[in-house]
């Protein structure tokens, strides 16, 4: 019997294993990024429009920023990202400091600038001087069960809190003092929209843990409070003046005068378009913009509900949930167009577009889709 065969099968097989072994080990190959074919530049790119001028922050901001905004004055910059706020000089560009705020509502530069307002769901506020660079007050507006959904108004004086009795609260942030205190729902409305008491409520809901999974019961709307998964939210005007509670999940809509401290009819049309994106463009107008029907997009008198004009628009909210598009026309005709992440995109979608007049961007940093 020839054993040359069986010999020579084993050398070529061991000799591959071999080979496998040595290219395995050099790992892949490595590419002279100089020797790319054109074309081939994996790297990001920038592209933005409008820069005057850029700097890089040492040491890097982190996290996904949830909301940025100027003060008034234009001096300072805050970038809130889930597990606090970095608050940046504008002149030059540089991090003043750090503040550790998780779970709080989106911060708000007092009117003259000069502090900043932080307040938890359950409206535990903590006011920070922005020139010392110090937290100069902290007091808690609320001692017992909580909000269903609360938010401070554009300047951060004032607090709502809509509590699990359904009473709809305002607090001033500097004193402490409830200056309304209002039940907002007869029991027959509470009835109408289906707000009850009890019910099933995923166990991981309203915090940041996937476990445990599954669902247990909410006995009272208490068991809700400060989770922020009731479903309502506030809108503000620019100048405080009016509030509008808007509750999609259950079909209600509340809207309050502040200074009248009372609550007063809100226009039809909010409550005939529950799909609509909401926003106040001025202190006694709101813009109503029809995802479904472009078309039908307007800006109405706040709270009259008067037509002040029709906006000729395309309003769609991206599918992933990050941010809206209205692009309205002129004269010299109509332009529409969306965008999904914001004024960058915006500005190049509709740059070339002359006929454009007005960008209304709107995000959200949460399920329910708070205005920045």
């Amino acid at each position: 019997m020839s054993l040359h065969k069986p010999i020579l099968t084993s050398i070529a097989f061991l000799t591959n294993v071999a080979l496998i072994g040595v290219v395995f080990a050099a790992g892949p190959p490595q590419v002279d990024p100089a020797e790319s074919p054109a074309g081939q530049d994996k790297s990001p790119k920038e592209q933005l429009h409008g820069v005057v001028s850029a700097a890089r922050l040492t040491p890097a901001l982190r996290g996904v920023p949830h909301q940025v905004r100027f003060s008034s004055d234009g001096q300072y910059l805050l970038v809130q990202v889930e597990s606090g706020i970095y608050i940046l000089n504008r002149r030059p560009l540089q991090i003043q400091t750090w503040i550790y705020a998780p779970d709080v509502l989106p911060a708000r530069f007092s009117a003259d600038s000069e502090t900043l307002i932080l307040a938890t769901r359950g409206l535990a506020v903590t006011r920070w001087s922005l020139a010392d660079n110090r937290k100069v007050d902290e007091r808690i507006l609320r001692t017992q069960d909580g909000c269903l959904a609360s938010e401070l108004s554009p300047h951060g004086d004032l607090a709502a809190c809509l509590d699990p009795s359904l009473v709809l609260e305002l607090y001033r942030t500097d004193t402490g003092e409830r200056i309304l205190g209002q039940q907002i729902f007869t029991e027959q409305e509470r009835l109408a929209a289906g707000i009850v008491s009890t019910g099933l409520i995923p166990r991981n809901e309203g915090t940041a843990y996937a476990e445990p999974f599954g669902y247990g019961f909410f006995y009272t709307l208490e068991d809700l409070a400060d989770r922020e998964i009731f479903g309502a939210r506030f809108l503000f005007s620019p100048d405080s003046h009016f509030i509008l509670m808007l509750d999609r999940a259950h079909r209600t809509a509340v809207c309050v005068d502040v200074n009248a401290r009372r609550k007063i009819g809100c226009p039809g049309i909010i409550k005939n378009n529950w799909n609509a994106t909401l926003c106040f463009v001025a202190p006694n107008q709101i813009a109503v913009l029809d995802p479904d029907n472009p078309e039908k997009s307007q800006i109405l008198e706040f709270p009259g509900g008067q037509l002040v004009t029709k906006l000729d628009l395309a309003a769609r909210i991206a599918r992933d949930a990050r941010g809206l598009l209205a692009a309205g026309g002129t004269q010299a005709g109509p332009c529409r167009g969306w965008c999904a992440r914001g004024p960058d995109r915006c500005s190049r979608a509709f740059a070339s577009q002359p006929a454009c007049r007005q960008c209304v961007t709107h995000s959200r940093h949460s399920r329910f889709g708070r205005a920045r």
